[in-house]
């Protein structure tokens, strides 16, 4: 039986250079890749979970701020922020929300939600929503713009169909 719990020594030096040879391509592959993202804008702190990310909203000649939601549909909203201002035409739809194009179609984390004034709200993966009344459905929230209420927020979106630009805050 003691034979069995000894390895035979070719199995031991196979299994050495066998761990070796799969954690050589590990090991660089996370140091080419930990480079990369020391070089990256998201690689910043506020890019830290938890982390209030914000970003600039602006309409006409007012700019406000929001706050991001900690989820993967405002990560990715975020990732396409990274490239440049994002500008949509929006339109009202219901009284209570303005609606536009993004032009693509990123991941969705709908819930249950109680939208007020100043949400901005993911819709059916590939439009982005701000709100200046209130409703409830099942929607993504990307964020929230800081200091909102039903009157600044018909003020910042007025106009049949407003541009709204989204940036990155500086």
């Amino acid at each position: 039986m003691d034979r069995w719990k000894k390895p035979m020594r070719s199995a031991g030096r196979w299994n050495s250079l066998g761990r070796l040879a799969l954690c050589v391509p590990a090991l660089l592959f996370c140091t080419a890749s930990g480079a990369a993202a020391a070089d990256a804008p998201a690689a910043r702190a506020d890019s830290q979970p938890g982390a209030a990310v914000k970003i600039r909203v602006a309409a006409g000649r007012q700019v406000r701020t929001a706050t991001l939601e900690d989820n993967a549909s405002a990560a990715a909203f975020r990732s396409l922020l990274a490239r440049g201002p994002l500008t949509i035409r929006m339109q009202d739809y219901g009284g209570f929300e303005k609606v536009g194009p993004l032009g693509t179609e990123i991941v969705r984390s709908d819930e249950d939600t109680a939208i007020s004034p100043g949400d901005i709200i993911l819709y059916q993966g590939d439009k982005v929503t701000i709100y200046y009344g209130a409703s409830r459905w099942r929607l993504t929230r990307l964020g929230r713009i800081d200091g909102a209420t039903a009157e600044n927020m018909r003020d910042f979106l007025r106009g049949e169909s407003p541009e709204v630009t989204f940036a990155p805050a500086e």
